[in-house]
């Protein structure tokens, strides 16, 4: 087997990396993931604490297809490592998340799997009050008051020129002080436009999985923490998009009409 380490925090994590130690992981239980493919153990390995250790590799699940299609993205797109740089970018701007300790990948033959470890972030997902944007009424000001806080979160990534393509609950962490962390930094990629009325048009564009499950008073609280209490005009044009992605674009599995899309960005770029 050989062994590629990417990247590492500190001398300590390459010599983790190097002692083959997270082999050991693979007898253990995993944590539930949507990603077939995927393998996430949760463990504590001195002297980093708790962590988490992500294995992505091919699965006897996928088609011939599949498994070449995902062999070629794993030797020419590092995922994980993008992952690193967007949670360490996220970290540089003030927001709660975990600290990525290393990324490395093997090979073994014509098959590679790709790791990365970081920090644990203690907490449960906001998803464990409104997940799939189903709740109580009981707890309905909770709920704002965690969205109004996600959406100074969000804000503060976009300014930064960052986004977090899959910003919904099962991703928002509940810190023990009731304060906020964002977790999956694989979904984050780089702010390239700086023109604010468009990169606005498209940094709510990418919230459509948050707009498609919540309701419009949930939604009206993530846009005041986005664009501050005061109920400008930043407000109205932010929850006009966020409703929009709500009620319109999407189709079967949430994947969204390229035409909509236009015709929304065209509609709302210029208006007051």
């Amino acid at each position: 087997m050989k062994i590629l380490c990417t990247w590492c925090a500190s001398p300590e994590a390459g010599a983790y990396v190097a002692s083959r130690r997270w082999e050991e992981l693979r007898s253990r239980p995993t944590l539930f993931t949507w990603h077939r493919g995927n393998s996430v153990w949760r463990a504590t390995i001195e002297p980093f604490g708790d962590v988490i250790v992500k294995e992505s590799r091919l699965d006897s699940s996928f088609s011939l297809f599949e498994r070449i299609g995902r062999e070629l993205r794993f030797r020419l797109f590092d995922v994980d490592m993008r992952d690193a740089r967007a949670a360490l970018k996220a970290e540089s701007l003030g927001v709660a998340t975990y600290h990525p300790l290393a990324v490395w990948r093997t090979r073994e033959g014509l098959s590679t799997s790709c790791y990365i470890m970081y920090t644990y972030v203690d907490g449960r997902p906001l998803s464990d009050i409104c997940g799939g944007g189903v709740f109580d009424e009981s707890v309905r000001p909770e709920v704002r008051r965690h969205l109004r806080e996600l959406g100074g979160i969000a804000r503060l990534l976009h300014d930064g020129g960052l986004r977090h393509r899959d910003l919904v609950p099962q991703n928002v962490i509940i810190r023990p002080d009731g304060t906020l962390a964002l977790i999956d930094f694989a979904s984050g990629y780089p702010v390239k436009c700086r023109w604010r009325r468009f990169r606005m048009a498209r940094d709510f564009a990418l919230l459509r999985r948050l707009a498609h499950i919540l309701d419009a008073d949930i939604l009206a609280a993530f846009c005041e923490g986005y664009c501050g209490s005061g109920h400008g005009s930043d407000f109205e044009h932010a929850l006009m998009l966020m409703l929009y992605w709500k009620y319109n674009g999407h189709r079967r599995k949430g994947r969204i009409s390229a035409l909509r899309f236009q015709s929304a960005f065209v509609r709302t770029l210029f208006m007051d």
